[in-house]
Protein backbone atom coordinates (compact mmCIF):
# COMPACT_ATOMS: atom_id res chain seq x y z
CA UNK A 1 0.00 0.00 0.00
CA UNK A 2 1.19 3.21 -1.13
CA UNK A 3 -0.03 6.90 -0.53
CA UNK A 4 1.13 10.43 1.71
CA UNK A 5 -1.11 11.15 4.60
CA UNK A 6 -4.08 13.74 4.05
CA UNK A 7 -6.79 15.10 6.01
CA UNK A 8 -10.17 15.43 4.87
CA UNK A 9 -12.25 18.14 5.80
CA UNK A 10 -16.26 18.07 6.16
CA UNK A 11 -18.56 21.08 7.19
CA UNK A 12 -21.82 19.95 8.97
CA UNK A 13 -24.09 22.96 9.80
CA UNK A 14 -27.18 22.43 12.39
CA UNK A 15 -30.50 24.07 11.65
CA UNK A 16 -29.84 27.90 12.76
CA UNK A 17 -31.97 29.84 15.54
CA UNK A 18 -33.35 32.68 16.54
CA UNK A 19 -32.45 33.87 19.83
CA UNK A 20 -33.51 37.26 19.64
CA UNK A 21 -37.20 39.10 18.91
CA UNK A 22 -36.53 41.67 16.70
CA UNK A 23 -36.71 40.92 12.91
CA UNK A 24 -33.03 42.26 12.22
CA UNK A 25 -31.31 40.88 15.50
CA UNK A 26 -28.92 37.98 14.51
CA UNK A 27 -29.42 34.31 14.53
CA UNK A 28 -27.47 31.31 16.23
CA UNK A 29 -25.64 28.87 13.64
CA UNK A 30 -23.57 26.29 15.01
CA UNK A 31 -22.07 23.39 13.17
CA UNK A 32 -19.38 20.90 13.13
CA UNK A 33 -16.09 20.79 11.22
CA UNK A 34 -14.76 17.51 11.31
CA UNK A 35 -11.19 17.33 9.97
CA UNK A 36 -9.83 13.59 9.79
CA UNK A 37 -6.54 12.34 9.41
CA UNK A 38 -5.85 9.28 6.63
CA UNK A 39 -3.23 7.51 6.36
CA UNK A 40 -2.14 4.44 4.63
CA UNK A 41 -2.07 1.35 7.15
CA UNK A 42 1.95 0.45 6.34
CA UNK A 43 2.81 4.37 7.33
CA UNK A 44 2.41 3.46 11.27
CA UNK A 45 0.12 2.60 14.05
CA UNK A 46 -3.06 3.95 14.34
CA UNK A 47 -1.45 5.61 18.09
CA UNK A 48 0.39 7.61 15.76
CA UNK A 49 -2.36 9.01 13.96
CA UNK A 50 -3.84 9.69 17.09
CA UNK A 51 -0.75 12.37 18.56
CA UNK A 52 -0.91 13.82 15.01
CA UNK A 53 -4.74 14.23 15.01
CA UNK A 54 -4.38 15.74 19.06
CA UNK A 55 -2.29 18.46 17.13
CA UNK A 56 -4.77 19.15 14.52
CA UNK A 57 -7.27 19.20 17.83
CA UNK A 58 -4.78 21.43 19.72
CA UNK A 59 -4.95 24.00 16.77
CA UNK A 60 -8.14 24.70 16.95
CA UNK A 61 -8.51 25.14 20.57
CA UNK A 62 -5.28 27.17 20.76
CA UNK A 63 -7.43 29.87 18.57
CA UNK A 64 -10.61 29.68 19.60
CA UNK A 65 -12.04 32.23 18.03
CA UNK A 66 -11.98 32.85 14.25
CA UNK A 67 -12.75 35.41 11.93
CA UNK A 68 -12.75 35.76 8.07
CA UNK A 69 -14.63 38.61 6.06
CA UNK A 70 -15.89 40.33 8.94
CA UNK A 71 -17.49 37.10 10.83
CA UNK A 72 -16.69 35.69 13.79
CA UNK A 73 -16.43 31.87 14.34
CA UNK A 74 -16.05 31.04 17.95
CA UNK A 75 -14.91 27.51 18.37
CA UNK A 76 -17.40 26.21 21.87
CA UNK A 77 -15.24 23.71 23.47
CA UNK A 78 -11.98 21.56 23.15
CA UNK A 79 -12.75 19.89 20.02
CA UNK A 80 -13.12 16.10 20.32
CA UNK A 81 -10.65 13.64 18.87
CA UNK A 82 -12.20 10.10 18.01
CA UNK A 83 -11.26 6.30 17.86
CA UNK A 84 -8.93 5.87 14.86
CA UNK A 85 -10.19 3.18 12.90
CA UNK A 86 -9.18 0.83 9.63
CA UNK A 87 -11.25 2.10 6.69
CA UNK A 88 -10.22 -0.17 3.72
CA UNK A 89 -6.01 0.55 3.19
CA UNK A 90 -6.18 3.42 5.33
CA UNK A 91 -6.68 4.68 9.43
CA UNK A 92 -8.89 6.93 9.47
CA UNK A 93 -9.15 9.43 12.71
CA UNK A 94 -12.00 12.04 12.72
CA UNK A 95 -11.41 15.26 14.80
CA UNK A 96 -14.56 17.27 15.67
CA UNK A 97 -14.32 20.90 15.96
CA UNK A 98 -17.86 22.52 17.30
CA UNK A 99 -18.41 26.26 16.33
CA UNK A 100 -21.25 28.48 16.41
CA UNK A 101 -21.56 31.94 15.20
CA UNK A 102 -23.91 35.01 15.06
CA UNK A 103 -24.97 36.87 12.42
Amino acid sequence: MTGQPWLKVTHTINTGARPFLGHADPQLRQGILQVALQTPLTEHPAEVDMQYAGQVAAHFWAEPTLFHDGIKVTIQRAPDVGQAYRMEDWWFTPVNVPWQNYS
